[in-house]
C-alpha cells in the first residue's frame, strides 16, 4: 500500500524520492509528536513499556 501510495501520479525518479522522503519525515514527526504527548500525559501503556512490563 505504501509502495503505491508513493508511486502513483509521479512522473520521475526525483519526485518519487522527494515523496518518499516526506512520506519519512511526516512519520518520524508523527512518532515524536506521539511520544511527547504520551510522555507528557503519563499514559500507562508508555509506563509499562518503560520498566519492561511488556514484551
Amino acid at each position: 500500500m505504501t509502495a503505491w501510495v508513493v508511486f502513483i501520479r509521479t512522473e520521475s525518479t526525483g519526485e518519487v524520492l522527494l515523496r518518499s522522503a516526506r512520506r519519512l519525515a511526516g512519520t518520524g514527526h508523527g512518532v515524536v509528536f506521539g511520544y511527547s504527548l504520551a510522555r507528557k500525559r503519563k499514559h500507562p501503556v508508555l509506563r509499562a513499556v518503560r520498566t519492561g512490563a511488556v514484551t
